[in-house]
């Protein structure tokens, strides 16, 4: 499992990690990408912005994105423009993970966010994380009544369960299409610098033509380096 530095020629199968804030989202982005690429703090909220990096799942190269914590909150407030972003997240994912926090048991968010994942229409893999040494296994079975299949159990942060999990993963991507061809030319990058609130973060929306990064007023939004 690495990152690639390849660039495909066509598109490849998508993951977005997603739940409430503060259940280990990030931890796991980075274990399954094999770095430590997006931020990871106790403090819930840390991740605004979704973060994508390159790897590869049992042979498949793949994109993983790690979104911010789901919630429900007016639209112009700075809860709802992350929430927005985890929308287009999701939107471009071909497979969605539903992360819980197995020691708090399924919460009514959980529950919400399992709602909001359905509607979407694609296929959701529910994970039960931070059941260290599979304790709280109890828990993580309570996942049951989303009615979106078996919890994979895991601990993110001490690599428990996670082998399972990508064989999962594996199982549920789209079938690899077999005419699809990796360029070796690597694009040449580019960095966006300067103070906060300086605009950086609605020039990157522009030059791709996207609204990836999340803007406002407030200095400091962006936390993570965003790659577009």
């Amino acid at each position: 499992m690495h990152l690639s530095s390849e660039t495909p020629s066509r598109p490849v199968p998508r993951i977005a990690i997603c739940g409430r804030p503060n259940v280990g989202k990030s931890t796991l982005f980075n274990r399954l990408v094999g770095r430590r690429l997006a931020l990871v703090h106790d403090l819930p909220g840390v991740t605004r912005d979704h973060k994508e990096a390159w790897t590869e799942i049992v042979g498949r190269r793949v994109i993983v994105i790690d979104t911010a914590g789901m919630e429900y909150a007016p639209e112009e407030s700075l809860p709802g423009r992350m929430r927005a972003s985890t929308s287009t997240a999701i939107a471009s994912a071909d497979l969605l993970l539903l992360l819980f926090d197995a020691r708090a048991g399924l919460l009514p968010q959980d529950r919400e966010v399992a709602m909001w994942l359905r509607k979407s229409g694609k296929p959701v893999l529910v994970v039960a994380n931070k059941a260290e040494g599979q304790s709280h296994v109890g828990s993580a079975l309570e996942a049951h009544a989303l009615g979106l299949g078996e919890p994979v159990i895991i601990s993110a942060e001490h690599n428990e369960g996670v082998s399972d999990l990508l064989s999962l993963i594996a199982e549920r991507l789209p079938e690899p299409d077999a005419t699809c061809e990796l360029s070796s030319q690597k694009p040449m990058p580019i960095a966006i610098l300067g103070r906060p609130n300086a605009g950086k973060s609605t020039l990157l929306n522009r030059l791709i033509g996207s609204r990836r990064a999340i803007t406002g007023p407030e200095p400091g939004l962006t936390r993570d380096s965003i790659s577009a």
